[in-house]
This record gives C-alpha cells, sequence and structure tokens, in this order.
C-alpha cells in the first residue's frame, strides 16, 4: 500500500491526500481514508460533523476552501478537535488558471474562469496577497480569526456601478479596498467594513459619529455601515471597556498628481522567463493613493538603448 511505503520513508510526517466530489457521492471515499492518517476535505469540510457521527476516530483537515467561507470554516475548526485546520484556495494569486476568483460586471463575459475565454485576466485572483504583495481585505479578516496580531481593519465595498450589477464567481469575494475616494458617488450610499477583535467599533467620517455595532464573533467579528460618500476622512475606532484604543483611516485622496512605479525586485534575468512584477500607483500630491483614476494608464515596453539616448 502507498501508504504505508510512505510511512517507511518518513515515519515523522502524517500521510495525507485531499480528496472531493463536488456534492456527489461522499461515502465512497471512506476505505481510501481509513488508510491516511488525517483525511484531506476539499470544498467538503460541512460533511466534518456527520462524518464524525459515523467515523469517530478520523481526523480531517480541509485542504481546500472558498475565500468567502473563512468564518464558517474557522467555526468548524474551533468546535470540533477532529478538525485540525482551513487551508484556502488560494494564500497568493499566482499565474494560470485565468480568471478564477474573478468577478464581473453586466455586460462581461459571465461564468465560471473554466467557461470560456476571460481575456484579459491573465493570471488567478482568488488570493489572499495579490502578485505584487498587496493583501487583500479577506488576508485581514481571515487572520484575525487565527491571530491575535492585527485587531482592526477598514475597507470600503464597491459599489454597484448604476445601471451595472457586480456578480461573483465561485472562488471570489466582493471587490472591496482601502479607499475613501469615490468620486461620482457623492451623497449615494456605500457599505463600510470594519473587521475588529474589539468587542465594539464606532465609525466617525469627519469627526462626526455615524455609529457604533457590536464586533464578538456573533457578529462573525465584523460591523457594515451604511454611510452616505462625502470626501474627507473615515476612522474606525474600536474600543475596549467602552475606551477607543485604536483607529484605522481612510483619506481621500485629492487630483492625481504622480505615478509612481514601484519594481518588486532591482534585477533579473535576461533569459526570457524571469519576471518582475511593477506596482503602478497614481497618487495626489501628499502621496494617498487614488484607487480608481479616471484617467486610463497606458504602459509601453521601451527598449534599454532607447532610454539612454
Amino acid at each position: 500500500m502507498l501508504a504505508n511505503c510512505m510511512r517507511q520513508a518518513d515515519p515523522t510526517r502524517p500521510v495525507i491526500s485531499a480528496m472531493t466530489t463536488w456534492d456527489k457521492d461522499w461515502e465512497i471515499f471512506d476505505p481510501l481514508m481509513a488508510a491516511h492518517d488525517v483525511c484531506g476535505y476539499n470544498y467538503e469540510l460541512r460533511r466534518a460533523p456527520a462524518d464524525h457521527q459515523r467515523v469517530p476516530s478520523r481526523i480531517i483537515l480541509q485542504t481546500e476552501s472558498y475565500p468567502r467561507d473563512a468564518f464558517a470554516n474557522w467555526t468548524l475548526v474551533q468546535s470540533n478537535n477532529y478538525v485540525i485546520g482551513d487551508f484556502v484556495w488560494t494564500a497568493l494569486d499566482y499565474l494560470g488558471e485565468s480568471g478564477i476568483g474573478h468577478w464581473y460586471y453586466s455586460g462581461d463575459a459571465p461564468g465560471e474562469h473554466w467557461e470560456r475565454d476571460l481575456f484579459p485576466w491573465h493570471g488567478a485572483y482568488c488570493g489572499g496577497i495579490d502578485l505584487l504583495g498587496w493583501r487583500k481585505p479577506i488576508s485581514h479578516y481571515r487572520s484575525m480569526l487565527y491571530n491575535n496580531t492585527e485587531q482592526l481593519y477598514l475597507a470600503v465595498r464597491e459599489p454597484n456601478p448604476d445601471p451595472l450589477q457586480i456578480t461573483e464567481t465561485k472562488w471570489a469575494v466582493w471587490p472591496t479596498w482601502e479607499s475613501w475616494t469615490w468620486p461620482g458617488f457623492e451623497g449615494k450610499e456605500l457599505q463600510v467594513e470594519v473587521y475588529s477583535k474589539y468587542p465594539k467599533v464606532r465609525l466617525y467620517l469627519n469627526k462626526k459619529l455615524i455609529g457604533e455595532q457590536a464586533t464578538t464573533e456573533a457578529q462573525q467579528f465584523k460591523a457594515t455601515f451604511t454611510v452616505p460618500y462625502t470626501s474627507g476622512e473615515l476612522n474606525a475606532v474600536g474600543l475596549t471597556d467602552n475606551n477607543e484604543v485604536e483607529t484605522a483611516t481612510l483619506k481621500t485622496s485629492g487630483d492625481a498628481a504622480r505615478i509612481k512605479l514601484k519594481a518588486d525586485r532591482t534585477t533579473i534575468s535576461a533569459n526570457g522567463q524571469d519576471l518582475s512584477f511593477i506596482a503602478v500607483e497614481i497618487t495626489d500630491n501628499d502621496g494617498v493613493i487614488r484607487i480608481h483614476p479616471s484617467n486610463p494608464i497606458y504602459l509601453y515596453q521601451v527598449p534599454v538603448d532607447k532610454l539612454r539616448q
């Protein structure tokens, strides 16, 4: 048996592999799972309580999961000592499976990434961290569930651009941004999300209190405020014993004034295979990033010898 061969090669590590049926017969895996030390569930952790009743000795690890199911999966891990963890698909964006994790607007090609060509998508967008190393809001939320290294995070859900609608695909989460710059939405209601390990949070806009909400486990460590958009400064404040302890801030940017290019390395190999990912940041004069610049950005590849002329 392959499992025994693996144990002979390395007796220090448990034998595990990932299994899924995409909602088809699941119990057919019971004999195969019995050969493992830990049973890997791809997208099937919801089955764990019933499986534990049927096979009490089984140790379960979710080996792939949808990003949007972070809280539900965390709850199963915390509530059941036979469930030892949850791996999300994925931690990082990557080149391949083009369009997985994307969302789309009305009029765009609909459906999942495997159903059609989704050009100009050329990479996966299901990661908690993008190709440039930027942590998406879902990464901060997931980190708060499992760690206490950060306690407060503030972001804004992208509004539907009337008359269009945003649609999420299976591995997607709603597009949410660290930005309080939404030109064209003045006076319109935006959804502000606060992720918090504090018992309560307050939200202020231009020093005016918008509201206060609990952010305990019962609220999934999350508060959503509906705020009519006006430019300025948005502050989320974490409360302990009704004392304001920590603040997260988003500021409206001024007009686009600068273009900043930030490469992830200083040299690459001239072999036709090496890559450097370059972030293009549009900022105002104070360095505040403008997430949604109104003008298109054009990128051109220029030979080095042309730059030296």
